[in-house]
């Protein structure tokens, strides 16, 4: 679990850790220079439950806190958790329950989003129970960097998500620190190829993923296009020639998803309209985008989202700036 100024929710999340009615496993805190007195709450907690480590570092962001978890993890598998979130008391139970009955090298869970006032629960968009690596390259695959819909893959939320230790080390699957947005996408993505098999867990929202408005995914990040393109190139390094499925449909789709991602961050701007415009222009402007759309499969998708598709596609940078002001 990396922290990082967390004193004010740390605990509500900790004790819905520790009181899990499954109790072998072990808790590592990793305070990511925090500024606040998030380590003391740290310290404070290892003092009274030995199941808990304490790393201390400088702040390098969420993927290399998350890394210096991993290399001291001893447990067969591994879960995560972001700090303001909080989890249901038998999550780790029925979670673990499947993994040792199926012996699988990945679990995926749905799991409930909640803001300040409202909430809902998430259902991963594919089939329940246990997937061989046959049924992966089927079933899975087809939606593993990319859902057709345009939206992220199941394991985008690697905090509803157990990997087996052996998969990560194995396959030297680590959290990219070159990048502080979207490490869970290429972190799920390499896991899930790998894997020999998986099981879904439908119908259990266990983990309540809580939409902190303060949080560095609520903000407006200057830099959040730069870092879609390295996440893309990534992407396409390890995916881009794949003999045993053609993920080409899946990376177009993931460059115009981040482009739309990126442009939702400018909208958080409030800087005027012209400086969104010029800002939103370059984006669809770049090659990488005009390489997507070239032989585009377009999917079936809401009217809405077929108009936002031809507006990018054909650059229409104007209109989609009046779009995010409305």
């Amino acid at each position: 679990m990396p922290v990082y100024n967390a004193e004010n929710h740390l605990q509500r999340c900790l004790d819905t850790v520790l009181q899990q009615t499954f109790r072998d496993f072990e808790v590592i805190l990793i305070n990511d220079g925090s500024k606040d007195r998030t380590g003391l709450v740290c310290d404070r907690n290892a003092e009274l439950d030995t199941r808990i480590k304490v790393i201390h570092k400088e702040n390098g962001g969420t993927s290399s806190a998350r890394n210096e978890g991993l290399k001291i993890a001893t447990g067969k598998y591994i879960g995560f958790v972001d700090s303001d979130d909080w989890l249901e008391l038998d999550m780790y139970k029925v979670m673990m329950e499947k993994t040792e009955k199926h012996d699988v090298d990945l679990l995926i869970s749905d799991y409930k989003r909640v803001y300040e006032d409202y909430a809902f629960e998430v259902v991963q968009p594919i089939r329940e129970g246990y997937y061989n690596k046959d049924d992966m390259l089927k079933e899975y695959f087809p939606c593993l960097l990319m859902r057709e819909d345009i939206d992220y893959p199941p394991t985008i939320s690697n905090w509803a998500c157990l990997f087996r230790k052996k998969l990560l080390n194995d396959n030297d699957i680590w959290y990219d620190t070159k990048t502080k947005y979207n490490e869970d996408f290429l972190f799920g993505a390499k896991a899930a190829y790998h894997a020999k098999s998986l099981y879904h867990l439908k119908g259990h929202h266990n983990y309540n993923f809580y939409f902190n408005p303060y949080s560095t995914t609520a903000v407006y990040n200057t830099d959040k296009w730069g870092i879609n393109l390295h996440v893309y190139e990534e992407a396409k390094n390890l995916f881009g020639n794949i003999s045993e499925f053609d993920f080409t449909q899946q990376l177009k789709t993931t460059m115009i998803f981040f482009s739309f991602n990126a442009i939702n961050e400018v909208a958080k701007s409030k800087v005027g309209f012209f400086k969104r415009y010029k800002e939103i222009k370059n984006i669809l402007k770049h090659p990488y985008l005009k390489e997507a759309f070239h032989n585009y499969k377009y999917p079936k998708v809401k009217y809405k989202l077929r108009i936002m598709l031809f507006l990018h596609k054909y650059r229409q940078a104007f209109l989609v700036t009046l779009k995010q002001k409305f």
